[in-house]
């Protein structure tokens, strides 16, 4: 089965083309010699964030587990992590580890949030909204611990500027998506 309006191909019992965003089948209800109105106005954002902004947070957060998980982190310190390890002992070492799978996590998120997207999901917006969260709650954990067991301070202006960036995610895709509910249903 193919939308009327932009000829794509629909799922079974689909109300609404995850393309165009326009009802299909029973759920017409424009007359006949009415002008038809797609929904694509409005989607920029949402193409915008499901075809570049979370696949590219999904290859920066997989760089980031990868330098957590094996310590590469610190070489551009000049430092090994051995080193850094010796120093401030495995609680350092750990946090790294569970801020790295945390990361992995994101990146399984950002996933299912771009093709929530695509396929014009009901769950699209609170997946991106979970996985803004999912950032910030990891990055201010992972400052208030690595502070604590190394003594010092690794607040710096690139994690504030992540937090605060997070946060406005979540609030601009929280309106963006409460205000398309009827785009996104499937």
């Amino acid at each position: 089965m193919n939308c009327n309006t932009c000829g794509a191909e629909l799922e079974e019992g689909a109300k609404f083309c995850p393309k165009c965003g326009n009802p299909v089948g029973d759920n017409v209800a424009a007359p006949v010699n009415a002008p038809v109105q797609t929904q694509t106005t409005g989607l920029a954002w949402a193409n915008f964030l499901c075809y570049f902004a979370l696949w590219a947070g999904a290859v920066i957060n997989t760089y980031n587990a990868i330098s957590f998980l094996t310590g590469l982190v610190y070489a551009s310190s000049g430092v090994s992590a051995e080193t850094v390890y010796d120093i401030y002992g495995t609680g350092l070492m750990v946090m790294d580890k569970v801020y790295g799978i945390i990361m992995i996590g994101a990146v399984v998120v950002a996933v299912i949030a771009a093709l929530s997207i695509i396929k014009r999901k009901a769950i699209a917006g609170k997946m991106v909204c979970i996985l803004y969260a999912i950032i910030v709650i990891s990055d201010i954990l992972y400052v208030v611990a690595t502070t604590a067991i190394t003594g010092i301070s690794t607040m710096t202006p690139a994690i504030i500027g992540n937090v605060i960036m997070g946060i406005v995610m979540i609030i601009v895709n929280t309106i963006y998506f409460n205000k398309r509910k009827h785009i996104f249903v499937n």
